[in-house]
């Protein structure tokens, strides 16, 4: 049985359905999500760590008032743990 990979997709694991604007991000919060979609690209199995560190660095950066509610879902629905 021969599977066929989807070529229009740009990720494998990263829901680009889901928008968000990285650039108005902290900075580390903005590393972690450009380093999730660096690794999704080579399909590097590490993504899921990067992708549990952002819902953890959004959830303490949400804590401190740096983003809204609304911003962090939308962090962890783009950037699933897988």
């Amino acid at each position: 049985m021969d599977v066929k990979m989807n070529t229009t997709k740009k990720f494998r694991w990263v829901n680009d359905d889901i928008k968000v604007d990285i650039s108005v991000l902290p900075f580390a919060l903005k590393d972690l999500c450009m380093r999730a979609e660096e690794m999704d690209i080579a399909g590097d199995w590490g993504y899921s760590e990067i992708a549990d560190a952002i819902d953890i660095e959004a959830k303490n950066i949400y804590v401190e008032g740096g983003i809204n509610r609304k911003t962090w879902d939308k962090l962890v629905e783009r950037y699933p743990y897988v």
